[in-house]
């Protein structure tokens, strides 16, 4: 019999209401990566009630909680912040024309699908960072739109129009 595994938080995702079973097997030593048969450690079932009926329209089945980038656009790249709510709120950090740092965020917006999230793009001003803070300095600018479309749990496109340009870029997310 193997030694006993610590505890894992595994997060599965979002499923639909029903009854569901896990099966969790060792295929390997963590400690050496040596490859064993698989060998089953046990077994879990499940229910899933439906906690989304007041919802409306699709929501998603995963959580794509995390930092997003493209590995050759160092630089740019977003924190992506999905709430209980399913609403996401992004920060997305780009350079302007004249190469000095900016920062942009998507919310509120909504689900078009499981895998697609729209949402208005707004660009904040504020007090300086080394000074006594101003609220009377803070200016809140809608700036254009934005689409994330997950291909999958690490890779997305973001299609975009800010402040009259359009584009999209392709990214990941962030290992570490």
């Amino acid at each position: 019999m193997p030694p006993p595994m610590p505890d894992l938080d595994i997060k599965l995702g979002q499923f639909p209401p029903g009854v569901f079973s896990v099966d969790v097997f060792r295929t390997y030593i963590p400690s050496t990566g040596i490859a064993l048969p698989a060998l089953l450690l046990g077994s879990a079932h499940f229910t899933v009630t439906d906690n989304n009926a007041t919802k409306t329209g699709p929501f998603p089945l995963v959580d794509y909680t995390d930092h997003w980038w493209n590995p050759q656009e160092s630089g740019m790249g977003f924190s992506i912040m999905q709430h209980p709510s399913d609403r996401i709120f992004a920060a997305w950090f780009v350079y302007d024309q004249m190469g000095q740092p900016t920062w942009y965020t998507l919310q509120p917006g909504q689900w078009l699908s499981s895998t697609v999230y729209t949402g208005p793009i707004y660009k904040t001003t504020g007090t300086y960072l080394g000074a006594t803070y101003d609220p009377g300095q803070l200016v809140v600018t809608p700036v254009g739109t934005g689409t994330f479309s997950f291909h999958s749990y690490s890779s997305a496109t973001f299609a975009y129009t800010v402040e009259g340009k359009a584009g999209s870029k392709e990214i990941t997310r962030l290992s570490f």
